[in-house]
C-alpha cells in the first residue's frame, strides 16, 4: 500500500504571525458557555509525562514558553463569554511549577490541587508542574477550550522537537502553523446552511445500524463480552504505541489524571 501512496502538498498557506486580540467563539465554545456549568474553569485535560533526570527545569521552561508562543490557542483568555488571544509577551508570566520530594505530597494530590486552582481570571489556562524524584515527571494541564485529544499529540511532538533543538544547540523552530480560529470562523461564515444540511444527510444515509445489545441468551452475552474484550485489548495496544522518544529525553504518555 505504501508504494501507492503519494505526498500531497498543502494547497493553502496560513498566517504565521502571533495572533492577539478578540476572536469569535466557535460553535463548540458557544455550546460550552450555554451549559452554565457550576465551575466552567475546571473543565480541563491533562497528561503526565516521564522525563529524564538530565533534563533541567530551565530547559523545560524555555521549551514550554516557546510552545505557548507558537500555539496561539494556548494563550486564549475567556472573560464574560468572550474570547481573545493574549499578546506573545504573556509567556513571560508563565513559570514551571516545581514540586520537591520534601513536600510529601503525592502526584495525584498535587495534580488535583493544580486543577482545582484553574480560573478564567488566570493569565494563562495552561499549567505545568515538575515533580522531582528518582523518576521525574511533568504534569501538563490545559483548559478543554484550548486543547483536545488530537491537539495533545501535536503539542507533545512539538515539545519533543524543541527539547531536541535545545539539546543540540540549534535555533528553536517548529512546523508552520495550520488554520487558526480566525480561519475556521471565516470558513463557517462562507459555508451555507444548505451545505451543512447536505453533509448531515450524507452521514445519516451512510451510518451503520446501531449495535443491538438486546441479548436473549447467555451465549450471545458471552460472545459480545469477548468482542468487547478484544476491542479493549486493541485500544490498549494503540495507547502503548503512542509514545514519544528523543535522544536522552524520554517523553511519553504515562497516564491521564482525571
Amino acid at each position: 500500500m505504501a508504494s501507492k501512496l503519494s505526498v500531497v502538498e498543502p494547497t493553502q498557506s496560513y498566517s504565521q504571525e502571533t495572533f492577539s486580540g478578540e476572536v469569535e467563539l466557535t460553535p463548540a465554545m458557544n455550546w460550552f458557555f450555554k451549559q452554565s456549568f457550576t465551575a466552567p474553569s475546571h473543565y480541563h485535560q491533562s497528561v503526565l509525562l516521564d522525563v529524564s533526570e538530565s533534563l533541567s527545569t530551565e530547559v523545560l521552561q524555555t521549551a514550554l514558553k516557546q510552545l505557548l508562543l507558537h500555539h496561539d490557542a494556548l494563550r486564549l483568555r475567556f472573560e464574560n463569554e468572550n474570547a481573545s488571544y493574549q499578546d506573545g509577551e504573556i509567556i513571560d508570566d508563565f513559570f514551571l511549577e516545581v514540586e520537591p520530594c520534601s513536600s510529601g505530597k503525592s502526584i495525584l494530590e498535587r495534580a488535583r490541587e493544580t486543577k482545582a486552582s484553574f480560573c478564567f481570571s488566570d493569565s494563562l489556562l495552561f499549567r505545568a508542574v515538575y515533580f522531582e524524584g528518582s523518576q521525574p515527571k511533568l504534569l501538563l494541564v490545559a483548559h478543554h477550550l484550548t486543547v483536545d485529544g488530537v491537539s495533545w499529540r501535536i503539542l507533545l511532538d512539538d515539545l519533543a522537537s524543541l527539547l531536541n533543538s535545545i539539546n543540540q544547540g540549534q535555533p528553536l523552530s517548529l512546523p508552520l502553523k495550520s488554520a487558526s480560529l480566525h480561519d475556521y470562523q471565516e470558513y463557517l461564515a462562507s459555508t451555507s446552511q444548505h451545505a451543512f444540511e447536505t453533509e448531515q444527510q450524507y452521514w445519516i444515509d451512510h451510518s451503520v445500524d446501531p449495535l443491538d445489545l438486546n441479548l436473549t441468551n447467555d451465549y450471545e452475552l458471552a460472545n459480545t463480552g469477548g468482542l468487547i474484550h478484544s476491542v479493549l485489548i486493541w485500544i490498549t495496544q494503540i495507547m502503548k504505541s503512542m509514545q514519544y522518544s528523543i535522544p536522552k529525553y524520554r517523553i511519553f504518555y504515562s497516564r491521564h489524571l482525571r
